[in-house]
């Protein structure tokens, strides 16, 4: 029987082979798919757009409201005057800033020339080359006006209580004289 079991052998051999062989050979399985990345871009341009429509929207609600017909020689007294419990500090650097942003924007305001965003040599550049300007009659007293104040600013110079006052004062006298109307130039 030994003798049968191994002649049998060798020929059950492929017989288990091609069981194994059918089991290896699969039909084609269809294509899975793979879902495509979602697409952030669409999100996040909506997600900025609702940014700064959030922002303006704040900055809108957020402004301060002046009273319509304000003049401008009204707003930047009430700041000079705001401006004077700033005298007896320690650091003249808050009054000098104050006083300088306020006759800035009254300029700006008053003049409808950009003096908030240039430094002071450009600033007095552009009004000494405006020889009819509006400004021309002030552009001594506001050129000094300016160079003390950035003095203060820029080289951290000391300024006395008595000296602060007179800064002010002059600010307040600056604007006191150019409230009214300028006369127009007239043509020749």
């Amino acid at each position: 029987m030994k003798a049968f079991a191994i002649s049998l052998f060798p020929l059950l051999l492929p017989l288990a082979g091609l069981a194994q062989e059918a089991e290896d050979i699969r039909d084609i399985k269809d294509l899975v798919e793979i879902p495509a990345p979602p697409n952030y871009t669409l999100w996040i341009i909506a997600a900025v757009v609702v940014l700064i429509i959030a922002l303006l929207l704040w900055k809108l609600l957020t402004r301060k409201k002046q009273k319509p017909g304000t003049a401008a020689s009204v707003i930047a007294l009430r700041e000079l005057n705001a401006a004077e419990k700033l005298i007896p500090g320690e650091s003249p650097e808050p009054l000098v800033l104050s006083a300088t942003d306020t006759i800035r924007r009254y300029i700006e305001k008053r003049f409808s020339i950009s003096a908030t965003r240039q430094t002071t040599e450009e600033f007095l550049r552009e009004i000494h080359h405006e020889a009819s300007g509006a400004l021309a009659p002030f552009r001594d007293e506001l050129g000094t006006f300016l160079i003390s104040c950035d003095g203060v600013k820029f080289g951290r110079a000391g300024m006395e209580a008595s000296t602060r006052q007179e800064l002010l004062e002059s600010a307040r006298s600056f604007v006191h004289a150019t409230q009214k109307p300028q006369p127009a130039a007239t043509e020749k």
